[in-house]
């Protein structure tokens, strides 16, 4: 399990102050590939929590095409895309430290 903050707000990164004061989601990471519109494949990292389906956190998009840029075992920072409801794509990155 994992704790993950999502670090930008429509593509903007937030600031340091307002990532401290976020509590995070807590679920289970599962990363796969999947076919995308174009009929080719493409990497995405998924958090499923019970958190999430109760409603006490809005959904965490689908991360596309996740690069791992940090990851310990225990932390790790991941960058990729989000795609919007109007099918925009826009950056999005996790921060997420494993808990115990």
């Amino acid at each position: 399990m994992f704790r993950i903050v999502k670090m930008r707000i429509d593509g903007k990164r937030d600031d340091r102050e307002a990532l401290r004061r976020q509590e995070g989601i807590v679920g289970s990471l599962n990363l796969h590939y999947q076919v995308d519109e174009r009929g080719g494949q493409i990497k995405v990292l998924q958090l499923t929590s019970s958190q999430m389906k109760a409603g006490v956190f809005e959904e965490l998009a689908t991360l596309f095409d996740p690069d791992f840029k940090t990851f310990n075992g225990d932390q790790f920072l991941v960058k990729g895309f989000e795609r919007t409801g109007g099918g925009r794509e826009i950056v999005q990155e996790w921060w997420g430290r494993r808990i115990t």
